[in-house]
């Protein structure tokens, strides 16, 4: 008795080690699905086999509790919430340990987050948050967080604005003119002292050859 005893506590402390160690997890997290398109979110279990689990997803409501959608058993049955008609389907593949929730002919109304779960494993997926829109509104991918930076409009200047920098313009253009002729003045004088200085010294040196 008390080896089958051990034997039962030691099978119990093997499953509860494998069920700490496997996980499942989405293929994908975010989906943006056009409406009338076909949507497929897939889970796949990591460090267990799949082949004799029942499968379930659930959708979590606007209250933020979990709300039951479709399951199915190793033989394929599937069970609905009376809320769900035909579209909805699972459908698995034990050689991948992963299986999908399909959605044909998505509505708007199809958009949630949705967890993938295996109850006799006690595994619970992340969310796959699935959003359905219109043609018109398709993107490729998750809404961007970053804001665009506004432009400033550039303020047109006011006609006393203009007349400021006219009469500027009027009070220093005599001052700017005589700075340059002083300038060229200056520069004419150095020219002239500078050849008057050559011929001297040509002058010299000829008379005292």
């Amino acid at each position: 008795m008390k080896l089958l005893k051990y034997l039962f506590m030691l099978r119990c402390c093997l499953s509860l080690s494998r069920t700490m160690s496997s996980t499942l997890e989405p293929t994908d997290k975010f989906k943006i699905m056009v409406k009338g398109e076909r949507a497929e979110l897939s889970c796949k279990l990591k460090g267990e086999d799949l082949q004799q689990l029942e499968v379930f997803w659930l959708r979590m409501r606007e209250d933020g509790n979990p709300q039951f959608v479709i399951s199915g058993t190793v033989l394929d049955k599937l069970t609905r919430a009376e809320f769900i008609d035909e579209r909805f389907t699972i459908s698995r593949s034990n050689f991948q340990s992963s299986f999908s929730l399909t959605i044909n002919n998505l509505h708007l109304n199809d958009s949630g987050t949705y967890h993938c779960l295996l109850p006799k494993k006690y595994l619970w997926g992340s969310a796959i948050q699935l959003k359905v829109v219109t043609e018109k509104q398709k993107v490729t991918s998750p809404p961007s967080t970053t804001t665009r930076r506004k432009s400033i409009p550039r303020k047109p200047k006011t006609r006393k604005e203009n007349n400021e920098l006219k009469c500027g313009w009027i009070v220093w253009s005599p001052f700017i003119a005589v700075i340059a002729l002083l300038l060229i003045s200056i520069a004419t004088v150095v020219i002239h002292h500078r050849n008057r200085r050559r011929r001297c010294r040509h002058h010299f040196r000829k008379r005292y050859a």
